[in-house]
This record gives C-alpha cells, sequence and structure tokens, in this order.
C-alpha cells in the first residue's frame, strides 16, 4: 500500500494595501512639461510634497494633482468684464 501524501498547506492569505503611484523626477517634469531643473527648484524650496527614501526623491501622483489644482488660475466670468466702469 502507498503511503499517503501529507495534505498541502494552506496558503494564508494576507491584505496588503495597494501601494502609492509614485512617480520618479524624471516622470514628474514630463507630467508637468518643464525642466527636470525646474523640479529640482520645487524640491530643494519645498514648493511639492515628495518622498525622499536615501538620495531619491518620489512623488505621490495624488500630490502631484493636488500641486497641478493649487496652481490654476480661474478665468473671470464673462459678465464681469462687460460691466462699465464707474
Amino acid at each position: 500500500m502507498a503511503a499517503k501524501k501529507p495534505a498541502a498547506p494552506e496558503l494564508i492569505k494576507t491584505y496588503r494595501a495597494p501601494a502609492p503611484d509614485l512617480r520618479t523626477r524624471e516622470e514628474l517634469a514630463e507630467i508637468l512639461r518643464v525642466d527636470g531643473r525646474y523640479v529640482e527648484r520645487l524640491i530643494a524650496k519645498n514648493k511639492i510634497t515628495h518622498v525622499k527614501i536615501g538620495r531619491k526623491c518620489l512623488f505621490v501622483m495624488d500630490d502631484i494633482k493636488s500641486f497641478i489644482d493649487s496652481h490654476r488660475v480661474w478665468a473671470e466670468p464673462s459678465y464681469l468684464l462687460d460691466l462699465p466702469e464707474f
């Protein structure tokens, strides 16, 4: 009679939070459509939120979107442009 195989160990399922969508300096420059030196100035002056790991600076996509939204310039409503000055 053949020996029974041991039961396969059950896999333990663990929950992992989704990793943040991180971007590099070069990717940030491409997203903002600016020069890499401008990104370096933003980092040096702490004008953009970033994650620093060793020498590497990474940017969370949600922070990039917030940065873009904070620099949005809204146009004046056209009905205000037609008012006579007093």
